[in-house]
């Protein structure tokens, strides 16, 4: 769904999703800040090699579509 109620039936969903995911292991959450902190500069490294030559709104498109292709999965799933 597009517009407002779309996009906080989405948050929603994923707030749900991830709390699903709290265990309280101090370990899992650590592997969580590792993983993230490292594909914000992995995204940062990628930006500072290729941002001249490539085009930031084909990162835009592909995040948006990310969410879109996410959401196609779990439906699949779900049936």
């Amino acid at each position: 769904m597009l517009g407002p109620s779309g996009i906080s039936m989405m948050i929603s969903k994923t707030s749900s999703n991830v709390s699903k995911l709290e265990t309280g292991y101090l370990y899992h959450y650590t592997f969580l800040i590792l993983i993230g902190s490292t594909l914000l500069l992995g995204v940062r490294q990628f930006w500072l090699t290729f941002g001249a030559s490539v085009d930031y709104r084909i990162g835009i498109i592909f995040f948006i579509f990310s969410f879109f292709m996410i959401n196609t999965l779990k439906n699949i799933n779900n049936r």
